[in-house]
């Protein structure tokens, strides 16, 4: 009987919809900019996020 080895996508998911979450902060900021008192704060938290989950994702893949 042979043996299939079966992936786990899940760990590389998970930082693909973060990274998500992380543009759509970006952008929901970048288009109320003006009208946001702490949208800049937002954004920079917003490129943090997708940063590290790109880094993540390189991480995993590269393992």
């Amino acid at each position: 009987m042979s043996e299939t080895s079966q992936t786990n996508n899940m760990p590389v998911f998970f930082p693909i919809i973060i990274g998500l979450v992380g543009i759509g902060v970006i952008i929901s900021y970048s288009i109320n900019f003006s009208e946001s008192d702490g949208a800049a704060f937002f954004i920079i938290l917003g490129v943090v996020i997708t940063i590290s989950s790109i880094y993540r994702i390189y991480r995993m893949l590269n393992k």
